[in-house]
C-alpha cells in the first residue's frame, strides 16, 4: 500500500503530469493534499472514521482542509476524500494507468 502511495506522489512531481483532483462534498483537492490529510488522520493510529470525526477539533489540521469544518458533514467528507485517494492510488499501481 505504501509503495502505491509513493508511486502516486512521485507521479505528481513529473513535469507535465496533470494533477489529479479528488472531490467530495463540493470540495476539490489535488491528490498530494489528500495524501497529506490521510497522513494527518492516521497519525495516531485511530480508525479513519474516528479520526475524521475529531479532525476539526485538532489545531494541527492542515489549513487547506479547515473550510470543510464549516460543513455539518465534515467527517464524512474527510472519509470520502481519503477513500477516493486510496482508490486512485490503486488504479495508478496498474502499469497501464496513464497516471494520477
Amino acid at each position: 500500500m505504501r509503495s502505491c502511495l509513493l508511486l502516486c506522489v512521485l507521479l505528481l512531481w513529473i513535469p507535465g503530469f496533470p494533477a489529479k483532483k479528488i472531490e467530495a462534498g463540493g470540495f476539490a483537492y489535488v491528490l498530494e493534499q489528500v495524501l497529506k490529510l490521510q497522513n494527518f488522520l492516521h497519525k495516531d493510529g485511530k480508525d479513519l472514521e474516528v479520526a475524521a470525526s475529531e479532525a476539526c477539533h485538532d489545531p494541527h489540521l492542515p489549513h487547506e482542509f479547515q473550510p470543510v469544518c464549516s460543513e455539518a458533514e465534515a467527517p464524512e467528507i474527510f472519509v470520502q476524500l481519503v477513500r477516493a485517494a486510496m482508490d486512485e492510488c490503486e488504479v495508478c499501481a496498474n502499469a497501464a494507468c496513464p497516471g494520477c
